[in-house]
């Protein structure tokens, strides 16, 4: 052992005697102390993060998306395709939503009742077809079916309380819970975040489509929905705007 050692301080002096050698040590050192910070960081990130395995077994999570099944909240949901971009803006009160939808084009108001829709124009509130874009994602029957056939891939806690969970679901998968179709894709993921508050009540769920809908050809580089919500169980009655 001392043999070497004394080999390794007798390397090391002659190393710095010229520059070339003083660089070799300062390269070598800034070497080791970078690999200290990336294992430093990839450790000290589990203290906040939590993996799939308490999670996927029995597909049960710490939230709840009841706030949202009683469907009477405000809410405001975005839907970005490349460069174009929808926003909807509103209320929900069992079967009725008042809301804006704002887009490349303009801004209009719509009414909901049942399955009908209603738009208005001039004061005039004429029947329309619906004006969300890629409702299916909307609904909080199929985004929790998504979910379940989604995999966690990490946890994250804050000290505020929130909680962010982070799934991954491929393409195909999604073909197949939507529209019933059994794909041959290269099974490339897309992403669903979901936002859950510190009562563990779920207030903001996003899908990152990108893969999705390129199989599509719906868009060049991505799709995003952003669906939130909030004053869950405060909305009064919608009053039906076609009888003013």
């Amino acid at each position: 052992m001392e043999n070497k050692d004394k080999k390794k301080n007798n390397i090391i002096r002659e190393l710095k005697k010229t520059p070339r050698g003083r660089a070799v040590i300062f390269f070598v050192g800034y070497f080791f102390f970078f690999l200290f910070l990336i294992v430093f960081v990839r450790v000290a990130g589990r203290g906040t993060t939590n993996g799939t395995n308490n999670y996927d077994k029995d597909k049960t999570y710490d939230f709840s998306v009841s706030s949202i099944s009683k469907n009477n909240y405000q809410f405001s949901h975005n839907v970005t395709i490349d460069e174009n971009f929808s926003s909807y803006v509103g209320k929900r009160y069992n079967d009725s939503d008042l809301f804006a939808m704002n887009n490349n084009l303009g801004s209009y108001s719509y009414y909901r009742n049942g399955v009908d829709y209603f738009s208005e124009t001039s004061g005039i509130w004429l029947k329309s077809n619906s004006p969300y874009s890629y409702e299916k994602f909307f609904d909080i029957k199929n985004i929790m079916g998504l979910i379940d056939k989604s995999m966690l891939i990490y946890k994250t806690d804050y000290e505020s309380g929130k909680v962010v969970y982070n799934f991954n679901v491929s393409t195909t998968t999604i073909h197949d819970y939507l529209e019933g179709i059994d794909l041959d894709l290269a099974d490339d993921v897309n992403e669903i975040v979901v936002t859950v508050d510190s009562n563990d009540n779920v207030y903001e769920v996003e899908f990152k489509l990108d893969s999705y809908c390129k199989s599509l050809n719906i868009c060049i580089n991505k799709m995003n929905i952003v669906l939130s919500y909030n004053e869950f169980g405060k909305v009064d009655e919608i009053a039906s705007p076609l009888n003013s």
